[in-house]
């Protein structure tokens, strides 16, 4: 092959890895989508904004919503409600300086009031239609509302109300057309209003009033009134000029400078000359996003180059609807893309970052191990149900390999475990029945087999490994045979396998894993722990797990083995997580689920250019910087085409692009366009229940009384209540995490994937509820968000009680008392009548006594 040949073919090569959307600068978007299947009112969004705390408000055909990165909150029009939305038409919306949400709907402007979370209609007296547009607010802090009959600027707000645009022009000058569409302030403070006619410029004069000046995009507009030139909307680019997209004839440039339109073609190549253009919104880069009826387009400022997004029916990572309504940035600089018919879109830089590799036109279920060909032109693929695939630069099947019944010289089964290139002549192939060796000169499969009645045949038909070392001996790994060397002189096998007794032989004849390392030390791994084979013997050195030993291996069984740029050996096992031996091999230093890992069955390892690794298990991918010993993992929501890897198929190509296979494809990415998210997420507290019942007042008045900022009081009977919260992050947000505590009452963290704290019957008290978040990249809030709780007791303990049973205790003793003195008293009276009545008797007694005894005396005197 000459050099002009190999120089297209690395040509093809650079092109296919560097260039996956070759239109321009930017890689294909790929979309995460919000639709009525999520608890979107409906299907058409026609405004969307950002609040203060963090809430996406999304306004549609049939209700406002609320979003926080989890559910969704509708609010409608309820006629029985006095402080609620004009219309469930929602056309405008806008967060203003003042942390004001101002909705425009087809019946009237209103205000949301968080504080009763409900809504203060404004007053639309006056005017002649009520329809509202656009609304936006100005540098003075200014809100101007556009509706179907012309501009007004709010005042109040006490209360507020809106003036007509004439009240502040020089003469009472007003737009050419009233319908006002866009509004627009420019980088020197000018309001440039988008009506059905045209461009219209309010340039503040030194009195505070406004000069008026219509434009019209071409010149006849003025006397035909051309409905196709109505402005939708306004954007500016670097060099001062505005984008205008019209109703019908796409983008018209204007310079201000001129007074005039500049460009009706502001993109080389991209023909919007016939389209309708609903929405420009520039990103952070300085893109202009760009929506139409027929589709997304993405373009850069100065015209260089565009993208075209549309839905595509097969690909669920698309344009949900190619009718575009709305476009929003938001704070994390997310692009927003509200739709006609498939609700909002949602896009960042920061999700969804991993590829996806595979042949054109040929389907697998479960990728095996992967090899560049010698030239580095193209790569082998083994496959776990589709034999072995050549694959040219341009993702074609150049070859394929499988296994034939019929044919003998057939690869011997289709189930591929391992590959070795032997030079540019052939290539081993090890299945899960038998060894292979295809001569890549004749195309013809030579197959080496166990034979029962042959000690010098293969051990076992399970092929798991192969390894050359320098000495150009192959080593050959069975998975229930043990370890074997080739001889090719004789095509014959010696094995090394376990002996009973002896220490120094192999661990286990289940060997899973080999590797040759820098000093080509022969390392074996089974599911009985490592082994380092001695050079020139028949004799290894064993590693074993030991429970009563921490630096030994965490599990015996091991999938995978990894050498480092700094020559460092990493061992992955099967639900025993990372280890690396330590240098000196004193003992191993382990890494789990507990450190950060997605799961502790490791089944690949890969090293990038940075000296990180990735790593590949059944559970999702992880990046491991060992310098700092953090992981941050990744799995279907980020983009991987699968969650669970399997082992021996990894692969980095020269460009320094990652390969990892698992069942239903190939992982495919390169590490430094992987961007980590390090943006701490908002907090807010969202809802209260009790007994699980979404509530908006806890008290029996008819007003809310919920308020977060002071904090909330439960009665003894509301003994079941929760609170959810909400961690402002949208990028991949399924893999934010949560944690909550209640001061006063836990003790430690409750980390919980669903952000709701639930408690029951807690002691009257007050508490502090403490919240925190982290976001996809595990990145958490250093400050957790607190809320009061307070906790009444029932009317029987509370100290008003209290001291009304100390009252009546005092009472009733004093009582007592009384009743005790008055008792002793009687009781002592009646003693001394008793007394005074037996003294009484005795004394009677004693005359009578006495009398008895001189009866004579007295008879005779």
């Amino acid at each position: 092959m000459n050099a002009q040949t190999s120089a297209g073919w690395l040509c093809i090569l650079c092109l296919f890895f560097l260039i996956p959307f070759c239109q321009g600068q930017m890689t294909k978007p790929v979309f995460s989508h919000l639709s009525v299947d999520e608890g979107l009112s409906q299907s058409s969004v026609y405004a969307i904004t950002q609040d203060r705390k963090g809430f996406i408000w999304l306004g549609t055909r049939d209700g406002l919503n609320r979003y926080d990165s989890r559910q969704v909150v509708v609010y409608r029009n309820q006629p029985t409600r006095r402080k609620n939305l004009p219309s469930n038409t929602i056309n405008a919306l806008l967060h203003d300086s003042q942390g004001r949400l101002w909705v425009g709907t087809s019946k009237g402007l209103a205000l949301y009031k968080s504080e009763g979370d409900d809504f203060e209609r404004i007053s639309a007296q006056g005017l002649p239609d009520s329809t509202i547009l656009s609304i936006t607010e100005d540098r003075r802090h200014r809100v101007w509302v556009g509706t179907s009959k012309g501009l007004y600027q709010l005042e109040g707000p006490k209360p507020y109300r809106l003036k007509s645009l004439r009240s502040y022009t020089y003469q009472r000058t007003e737009p050419s057309h009233p319908n006002t569409r866009a509004l627009f302030e420019d980088r020197q403070g000018n309001l440039w209003l988008g009506t059905s006619l045209g461009l219209t410029q309010l340039k503040v004069r030194t009195n505070g009033q406004f000069d008026v000046q219509d434009y019209f995009l071409q010149p006849a507009d003025s006397v035909y009134h051309n409905l196709s030139n109505g402005i939708n909307t306004i954007a500016q680019d670097p060099q001062g000029r505005l984008w205008l997209g019209t109703d019908r004839k796409g983008i018209a440039v204007f310079d201000p400078r001129l007074g005039r339109i500049s460009s009706w073609n502001p993109v080389p190549g991209l023909d919007l000359s016939t389209q309708t253009i609903r929405t420009i919104q520039p990103d952070r880069s300085g893109h202009f996003w760009i929506g139409t009826l027929s589709g997304l387009y993405v373009v850069a400022s100065d015209g260089s180059w565009f993208k075209t997004l549309t839905n595509e029916p097969t690909d669920a990572e698309s344009l949900s609807d190619n009718s575009v309504r709305s476009i929003f940035r938001d704070r994390d600089g997310s692009i927003w893309v509200g739709t006609y018919y498939g609700g909002v879109d949602f896009y960042s830089p920061y999700a969804r970052q991993f590829g996806s590799f595979g042949p054109l036109g040929e389907t697998f279920k479960i990728a095996g191990p992967i090899l560049p060909s010698i030239d580095g032109r193209q790569i082998w693929l083994g496959t776990e149900d589709r034999g072995v695939m050549l694959i040219n630069a341009n993702r074609s099947v150049a070859r394929h390999y499988r296994h034939d019944p019929k044919d003998p010289n057939s690869l011997s089964n289709d189930k591929v475990k391992c590959l070795l290139a032997e030079g540019n002549q052939g290539l081993w192939i090890g299945t899960l029945k038998g060894l292979n060796y295809l001569d890549l000169r004749t195309q013809v499969i030579t197959r080496f087999l166990h034979e029962p009645n042959n000690p010098h045949s293969l051990p076992n038909d399970r092929i798991y490994d192969l390894k050359r070392d320098t000495q150009g001996k192959l080593w050959i790994l069975t998975n229930l045979g043990g370890l074997c060397a080739f001889d090719p002189k004789n095509r014959s096998f010696e094995s090394y396998v376990p002996r009973a007794g002896q220490h120094t032989s192999l661990s286990s004849r289940n060997a899973t894993c080999l590797l040759l390392d820098y000093q080509q030390q022969l390392w074996v791994g089974t599911t009985s722990g490592l082994n380092r084979k001695l050079p020139g013997r028949d004799a290894f050195v064993r590693y074993q797990h030991r429970e009563t030993d921490p630096m030994s291996l965490s599990s015996d069984h091991l999938v995978c083995l990894y050498e480092d740029r700094k020559h460092r050996l990493w061992v992955g096992t099967r639900e025993g997580g990372l280890n690396l031996l330590r240098p000196g091999q004193q003992g191993f230093e382990r890494f789990s689920t507990a450190n950060g890992l997605p799961s502790n069955t490791i089944v690949g390892i890969q090293e990038d250019r940075q000296g990180h690794l990735w790593i590949s298990t059944d559970k999702g991918l992880a990046h491991f910087d060992p310098e700092h010993d953090r992981f941050v993992h990744y799995n279907r929501h980020d983009g991987l085409v699968c969650n669970e890897f399997t082992p021996n198929s990894t692969y980095q190509d020269p460009q320094g692009y990652l390969y990892f296979g698992g069942y239903n494809g190939i992982v495919h990415f390169h590490p430094d366009s992987i961007r980590r998210n390090t943006r701490v997420p908002q907090l807010a507290f969202t809802q209260v229940r009790l007994f699980n019942e979404p509530i908006t007042r806890l008290s029996e008045s008819g007003e809310s009384d919920i308020d977060f900022e002071r904090g909330l009081t439960f009665t003894h009977q509301q003994n079941v209540f929760s609170i959810d919260f909400a961690a402002f992050n949208y990028i991949n947000s399924s893999k934010n995490r949560y944690a909550y505590q209640l001061m006063g009452f836990d003790e430690e963290w409750n980390y919980v994937s669903e952000p709701r704290a639930l408690y029951m019957n807690l002691n009257p008290g007050t508490y502090v509820l403490r919240v925190k978040g982290s976001n996809n990249d595990d990145v958490w809030n250093s400050k957790p968000l607190e809320l009061t709780i307070t906790v009444l007791p029932p009317l029987w303990k509370t100290p008003l009680a209290y001291v009304v049973y100390a009252l009546t205790f005092v009472a009733l003793l004093r009582l007592w008392s009384r009743f005790n003195r008055n008792r002793l008293q009687l009781a002592h009276e009646l003693q001394r009548e008793h007394e005074e009545k037996k003294r009484q008797q005795e004394l009677h007694q004693t005359k009578l006594n006495f009398l008895r005894k001189s009866p004579t005396k007295f008879v005779r005197l």
